[in-house]
């Protein structure tokens, strides 16, 4: 089993890292990392839903989609991400005690109670700290989970704060829930928690071993990054179909694969818009804002766009 820490903080790298890992190799590996302010959904939502459009727009924050389920988090400085890569046989692969109980004893080693709550939150005194995922890869499992440690957590919460409009869909919904930071409890600074992790890491799994992520995985890594994790066709076209509604305005649209099939506009009046007039457009801001810089002056521009998310 090897051990190694991402050599950057870019978020489409390091899930891209994670794949590469999990498919392109056969060993053993835990691997952390920390990512620039992003937002992370599951491979089954229908990332819209999960966020606040607006705010993340505003703040060049991207939004980038998984491969395993669960629900949208919010990444940043603050936030360690721990991943398991690992061999098995698959009826025992998904196992989230197994692979979230490195922190829960580091943190009893730390004096600190810390447990697994549901199927995938780590708490302390009832609040969430820590949220997991998995997917499954032949004989492989790549199990992945956050550790908020000092993130903004006014940030987290503007960024995943649900749009006004209304979105239907049969994509997974995130359970909200109250979540705190572990610099709250804990006086060691980040870098020496990720030290002492580490140690216990190395203590935990006897055949552990350093590893320095060698040049060939790192190309697979960007390369992988550039072709999928970069893609709205990835972070926003795979959402599961759904229908998005902004009762204030009379917007109403159906999407699929991230392209808008059915538009409907009963609240703009006064404006040369029909109904149908973004069929065939991507569900992005640059595309609707291209659309409908004919129909409103530049004044009222993006915050017309904004209306659609």
């Amino acid at each position: 089993m090897f051990y190694c820490f991402s050599p950057n903080s870019d978020p489409f790298f390091n899930l891209a890292m994670e794949e590469v890992l999990l498919k392109n190799t056969t060993d053993d590996f835990i691997f952390l990392y920390i990512n620039s302010p992003s937002v992370v959904t599951g491979k089954h939502q229908v990332a819209y839903a999960e966020m606040n459009f607006r705010f993340l727009h505003e703040n060049n924050i991207p939004v980038i989609r998984r491969i395993s389920g669960g629900g949208t988090v919010y990444h940043d400085y603050g936030n360690i991400n721990y991943s398991f890569i690992i061999n098995g046989a698959k009826e025992n692969l998904i196992d989230f005690k197994k692979y979230t109980s490195p922190v829960t004893g580091f943190l009893n080693k730390l004096h600190l109670e810390a447990n697994l709550e549901g199927k995938s939150n780590l708490r302390m005194n009832g609040l969430k700290f820590s949220g997991n995922a998995a997917h499954l890869f032949k004989n492989r499992v790549l199990h992945h989970g956050t550790i908020l440690f000092n993130s903004d957590l006014n940030k987290l919460s503007a960024a995943l704060k649900i749009s006004t409009g209304l979105y239907e869909h049969n994509g997974v919904p995130s359970a909200r829930t109250e979540i705190f930071n572990l610099s709250q409890v804990l006086k060691l600074n980040k870098e020496k928690f990720i030290a002492g992790f580490k140690e216990y890491l190395f203590y935990d799994f006897k055949d552990l071993k350093d590893f320095q992520i060698e040049e060939s995985l790192i190309d697979l890594a960007e390369s992988l990054a550039e072709k999928k994790y970069r893609t709205f066709e990835w972070n926003i076209g795979y959402s599961p179909a759904y229908s998005f509604t902004n009762k204030p305005d009379g917007i109403y649209m159906e999407v699929k694969h991230g392209i808008i099939a059915n538009c409907r506009f009963d609240g703009i009046t006064g404006k040369k818009v029909s109904d149908n007039f973004l069929n065939g457009v991507t569900h992005e801001f640059s595309a609707i804002r291209k659309k409908l810089q004919f129909v409103f002056d530049v004044v009222e521009l993006n915050s017309m766009v904004y209306k659609f998310f």
